[in-house]
């Protein structure tokens, strides 16, 4: 009898070992899929953010978008903001396991909603609960009508317990919607602009050389350029150079720039650290997009004086401080591109680089206008623009 209780205690023994196991395995998974909210993960006080235009192209999407989630797994960020996030590459991101861990703002059939109408939208993905968020559709807008989407969220630094916003667009692009852009910047800015702390960020799609330098009210700042070190050039998120993907988008108006930026309001924050991510290929030997992301952490300020003072210039309202003699507007209603009088020693091209000459002849071309209604200088502009100047 002995003998036999003890043959059935030894049979028990590795199905109560499996049984454990299996319980672990279960307990494991729980644990990667747990959302870490409510500042449960936030001890240091410091909050991360990513900012990426995910490109909506079909090109090599299955791919990239597990390169997205390797640059995501490896940066581990609090929130991520994603522009042109369309159904399939949504449906790409929401099959890996980390997207579990954030909440999805807009919820998804809000999202859907916004991408029927602009055939992409831009995200928030947060590891803290929303306390209240929005969606604004500009009223200045191209041929697709886009938005910004914003989130409140309580208490993210539980030692200051205060509110903070974080806001993603995408906006308007190419080198005639200057004047939309700036419109729907200005827009944004002054619905956020009630709220102490603030991040807006996003594909802003600003083009150099010509929007020129984005002038900011106070107390808005560019993030990037608050930093010590940091210059326009070194903040580069689209370049046709080192980007493959870049290299082949038939885009106007630019080869390089900044296009990607972070633009902050603050009463109890401050900027820590930022640096230009997905430039480099990953393990799965691809780039994420054809724009770079930037990565940012923010912290609390323990300075007494609380406003972050930086070298860049201010107004009552944002405007864009286009390079002079460009003298180029536009009308927001009929997207006519209107030239001012520059004067008759100088030809246009004498202001436009051969890539934004490019640009503008393809729209004219483009939009078939009469050749009477073409500038003064549309003749030398399509002589300056001979195909060896293009990157388009």
């Amino acid at each position: 009898m002995a003998a036999a209780r003890i043959q059935v205690t030894i049979c028990r023994r590795p199905l109560l070992l499996l049984t454990l196991i299996i319980i672990a395995i279960f307990v494991f998974r729980a644990f990667l899929n747990v959302r870490f909210g409510d500042g449960s993960r936030n001890r240091s006080g410091e909050i991360s953010m990513l900012t990426l235009n995910i490109w909506y192209s079909s090109e090599k999407m299955q791919e990239r978008m597990e390169a997205v989630g390797e640059l995501v797994q490896d940066l581990d960020p609090d929130f991520l903001i994603f522009q042109e996030v369309a159904q399939h590459n949504l449906l790409l991101l929401e099959k890996q396991g980390w997207f579990s861990r954030y909440y999805l703002i807009p919820p998804k059939a809000d999202t859907l909603k916004r991408i029927e109408v602009g055939k992409s939208c831009a995200v928030i993905l947060s590891r803290y609960v929303v306390n209240n968020w929005q969606q604004h559709a500009f009223n200045s807008f191209g041929k697709y009508r886009r938005a910004f989407v914003a989130g409140e969220f309580d208490d993210v630094v539980p030692s200051i317990k205060t509110k903070l916003v974080v806001a993603g667009t995408h906006l308007s692009h190419d080198v005639p919607r200057s004047r939309i852009r700036e419109e729907q910047l200005k827009e944004a800015l002054q619905i956020l602009n009630p709220y102490k702390n603030v991040c807006f960020m996003g594909d802003l799609n600003i083009l150099d050389e010509v929007d020129g330098e984005v002038v900011l009210p106070s107390p808005w700042f560019d993030a990037w350029l608050s930093l010590p070190g940091n210059t326009h050039s070194s903040g580069y998120t689209f370049a046709h150079n080192t980007s493959p993907f870049a290299s082949v988008r038939k885009r106007n108006g630019t080869s390089k720039g900044r296009l990607d930026r972070i633009l902050c309001k603050f009463s109890d924050f401050e900027v820590k650290e930022m640096k230009v991510v997905g430039n480099k290929l990953t393990k799965s030997g691809i780039l994420p997009s054809d724009h770079f992301g930037v990565f940012a952490i923010i912290k609390p300020t323990t300075r007494t004086n609380r406003r972050r003072k930086v070298s860049q210039t201010e107004s009552e309202e944002v405007y864009f401080k286009r390079p002079l003699g460009l003298g180029k507007v536009i009308n927001p209603k009929d997207m006519r591109l209107q030239y001012f009088h520059i004067g008759a020693t100088k030809s246009l091209c004498d202001f436009l680089h051969p890539e934004i000459a490019a640009g503008i002849l393809q729209w004219h071309l483009s939009q078939k206008i009469p050749e009477r209604d073409h500038p003064q200088n549309f003749q030398s502009i399509q002589t300056f623009s001979h195909p060896s100047h293009l990157h388009v």
